[in-house]
């Protein structure tokens, strides 16, 4: 049996769902679905699954912190748009046989993530399940002329990130080595960014009232995954600065305590949830000048280009992704 890739079966979806009969902005093809609102907002529709041996084991997490992170990597689509998310559906499954007391520390954990966002929990299901699993959609609002979409990015556009690159995936194959929780100082940020993510909603909402955006996406999927996604939306390709990504010292230290490439976790590694978007060249100069009186990190990744390849440059040689460490969720 072939295994088909999550990008190959999303097209596969989205050419045998018919056009929409109702009004409709955006439908599959990027972190939210936009639909009207009324005359100046749109709303915006997400959803993600969060699942017990897939996306995390309970031997790294705390019971709160699971519940926490099923919320931020929803709340996170939000941010991508430039929206503010405003409810939430929460569905959850367990086993028969789970304690009470574990189903209410996680749940506690989602309603603490949905506070802290302002993101009102208003229903939702439970159902009995071989394992743990949270789904949740959110939905927010954003101004029409706000919305940051993937598919805006043109040649000559900056490609630029809000944060370190790496850190999750370091964080984890830490934690997945050692077999534990238990951290130095050394790994700590790593590790908790693996743990608990933060949502860029304020970086979201400065990028998108800047009205000098071309297109934005979170890193949920690692930097090379996303800027694909970035650039199949676009019709563009992009030449990714490996030598510039911005790699925190905790990564740095993982990486050598295992005899790994830090830039490896920067390229590959996902769910860092820092935000990666395109700012045309023209325009270069008024976001460094606004980062820095907002003191928002905003850190070089690379070109857009007008091929259709997404490629890593790297001691001035230019060379395709490793194929098989692209994020693959199947």
């Amino acid at each position: 049996m072939t295994i088909m890739r999550e990008n190959d079966f999303i097209k596969r979806i989205r050419s045998s769902v018919e056009p929409s009969k109702n009004p409709l902005v955006k439908g599959i093809g990027d972190d939210c679905a936009v639909i009207p609102l009324d005359k100046s907002r749109h709303t915006l529709l997400t959803t993600d699954a969060f699942v017990e041996g897939v996306h995390f084991k309970r031997a790294y997490f705390r019971p709160e912190q699971i519940g926490e992170k099923a919320m931020a990597v929803n709340i996170s689509d939000i941010c991508a748009m430039g929206g503010m998310p405003k409810y939430a559906l929460v569905t959850i499954g367990f086993p028969k046989k789970e304690k009470q007391a574990f189903i209410d520390r996680v749940y506690c954990g989602i309603i603490g993530a949905a506070k802290r966002f302002n993101a009102d929990i208003v229903g939702g299901d439970t159902v009995s399940s071989p394992s743990l699993f949270i789904s949740i959609t959110v939905w927010g609002e954003a101004e029409k002329r706000e919305i940051m979409m993937r598919s805006g990015a043109r040649p000559g556009d900056g490609l630029f990130v809000t944060g370190f690159l790496g850190s999750s995936a370091a964080g984890l194959d830490f934690l997945k080595r050692l077999k534990a929780r238990a951290t130095g100082a050394k790994e700590l940020l790593a590790v908790n960014s693996h743990l608990q993510p933060q949502p860029r909603l304020r970086e979201g909402r400065l990028l998108a009232k800047s009205g000098i955006v071309t297109a934005c996406i979170d890193v949920s999927d690692g930097l090379v995954n996303d800027t694909m996604r970035i650039c199949g939306e676009s019709g563009t390709g992009a030449v990714i600065y490996a030598e510039n990504l911005p790699v925190c010292a905790s990564t740095q230290a993982i990486a050598s305590r295992f005899g790994k490439d830090p830039v490896d976790y920067a390229l590959y590694g996902g769910e860092d949830f820092e935000l990666l978007f395109t700012v045309g060249k023209k325009d270069i100069g008024r976001l460094v000048k606004l980062a820095r009186a907002r003191s928002v990190p905003v850190f070089r990744a690379g070109v857009i280009t007008a091929g259709k390849s997404v490629l890593i440059e790297r001691n001035g040689r230019k060379s395709r992704p490793a194929e098989g460490a692209i994020w693959n969720h199947f």
